[in-house]
């Protein structure tokens, strides 16, 4: 985040555009948009014992919003 936060200030936006739980996986599609580009990534945290599915839903998100800004900063948009 301090990466984006960087090259964009405050003008990026991450959003969960999707979530859903397969089997004892979470599936989560984030959306990054900043500077005129928009960036979707798809994450799947699988199931590990004794973390709970809320936590399995914020590391998807953490790893979806982690992958779409190095995409973003990798294409260089």
């Amino acid at each position: 985040m301090r990466r984006l936060r960087s090259a964009y200030g405050d003008a990026w936006s991450f959003e969960i555009v999707r979530h859903g739980a397969y089997g004892a996986n979470i599936e989560v599609v984030g959306q990054l948009r900043a500077n005129g580009s928009t960036v979707r990534e798809t994450v799947v945290a699988p199931s590990v014992q004794g973390r709970s599915r809320g936590e399995l839903l914020q590391q998807a998100a953490d790893d979806s919003l982690r992958k779409c800004a190095e995409t973003l900063m990798r294409n260089g948009r």
